[in-house]
């Protein structure tokens, strides 16, 4: 139908039938595990919060988010500073990498200097 676009473009926090909130993958810095909740960092706008899991959600998003600690799954385009310790986002957020991701994280700074 013309309704369906090819490929999703936003992220959809709303679960109950008779509801839809899109938020843009392109517009999301990341998302933060808080207890049962999820806070969605979007530019320009206040956090979205619902309930679920970022283990279950990662299987939802594109390619460029990815893990850095169990609680933070970030969109690698609003990387602002990486190392093996710490990433900052373009907000000013710093998120501490932790140590099962550390390898992930090497990978992309490597990529990130070859093609540069």
């Amino acid at each position: 139908s013309k309704f369906s676009p090819k490929v999703q473009q936003y992220f959809e926090t709303c679960k109950k039938i008779g509801c839809i909130n899109k938020i843009l993958y392109d517009d999301i810095l990341y998302f933060e595990s808080d207890k049962k909740y999820i806070n969605i960092y979007v530019k320009n706008e206040d956090a979205h919060r619902f309930i679920g899991s970022l283990k279950a959600e990662k299987s939802r998003l594109p390619d460029n988010f990815i893990f850095v600690s169990q609680s933070y799954i970030v969109n690698i385009y609003y990387i602002k500073r990486m190392t093996l310790e710490n990433v900052i986002m373009t907000n000013g957020k710093e998120i501490q990498v932790g140590r099962s991701f550390k390898d992930e994280i090497r990978k992309i700074i490597k990529y990130e200097k070859e093609n540069m």
